[in-house]
């Protein structure tokens, strides 16, 4: 799966113009939660930074100590005509980087990518420092099929191979993580503003079950047992 996402992602220079930018603020407003709790000198590795839209935003709140890595070459280039630094290739399940040297890790709809998330969650765990913290979002498994459609229609990007329903990805983090949250965001895409607020209004309206269910995303913070 590595090589054939490799290979998409290298395929669209043009990313940050085609990309969803709401898709990326509803699930950013999480993000913030996290922050919330840090100071502004802590170190954050973004993983699949991609052109650096995370690195931006983390940047727009006065977190500028970021590291980002990706597997496309192409868009980590993009990323460095931003001017960001301390960007790496991560190819492989290995890290380049020293053991407990990150408070906080993002990866944005990363793990459903990636061959064995399993092991990719234990190296995430060998940079954080004791107690750091892991922002994950991914698709729900049960709407992959709406995703496709979307894709298919140039919504969405494709390679969405890896389902990981919630349970499983919770059972795989337990020996080196706890969950601090677990949040399901509808993430209906690309309509007017009204619209928008319309949806979200719904969802946060919606029994929780049924959220769970319909959710597009699902965003998961853990934090690292000591």
């Amino acid at each position: 799966m590595t090589d054939k996402v490799k290979e998409l992602f290298d395929g669209k220079p043009d990313y940050d113009a085609r990309r969803d930018k709401y898709y990326f603020e509803r699930r950013a407003r999480e993000l913030e939660k996290a922050l919330a709790n840090l100071n502004k000198n802590v170190r954050i590795l973004d993983i699949g930074c991609g052109t650096g839209i995370t690195i931006e935003f983390l940047r727009s709140k006065g977190f500028l100590r970021v590291s980002g890595g990706d597997i496309s070459k192409t868009l980590l280039a993009v990323s460095a005509r931003k001017n960001m630094a301390n960007l790496c290739l991560t190819a492989n399940v290995q890290l380049p980087f020293a053991s407990n040297a990150f408070n906080l890790v993002t990866m944005f709809d990363v793990i459903e990518h990636m061959d064995n998330y399993e092991e990719n969650l234990m190296e995430v765990c060998r940079v954080l420092k004791p107690s750091g913290i892991v922002f994950i979002s991914y698709p729900n498994p049960g709407m992959i099929w709406l995703i496709d459609i979307m894709a298919a229609i140039g919504l969405k990007i494709p390679g969405k191979e890896n389902k990981i329903p919630f349970p499983e990805l919770e059972a795989a983090a337990r020996p080196f993580f706890e969950v601090e949250s677990f949040r399901p965001i509808v993430l209906v895409s690309k309509l007017p503003g009204f619209a928008l607020r319309f949806f979200e209004a719904i969802e946060n309206l919606m029994p929780r079950r049924l959220l769970r269910r319909v959710a597009l995303s699902y965003v998961v913070v853990l934090k690292k047992r000591l």
